[in-house]
């Protein structure tokens, strides 16, 4: 299940044909809607959850960080 959502997280989102065209709000309204939709919707699940998915997890929004802040 974390896999899932991390991979579809990040190809949402690291996309390199719509990635040049995302204006920087673009890319925030993407963010919070992927976190929200995709990391956010059942965090009494992630209660108990293993350090390596929670890391997982931790590196899905690290990505998106970058994704909208534009760093490398």
């Amino acid at each position: 299940m974390i896999y899932s959502v991390a991979s579809s997280c990040c190809g949402l989102m690291l996309n390199a044909y719509i990635h040049p065209l995302l204006t920087l709000d673009t890319a925030k309204a993407m963010a919070v809607a992927i976190v929200s939709s995709r990391l956010d919707y059942c965090n009494s699940v992630l209660y108990g959850m293993s350090q390596a998915n929670i890391n997982q997890l931790q590196r899905v929004q690290n990505i998106l960080v970058r994704v909208v802040a534009r760093a490398p």
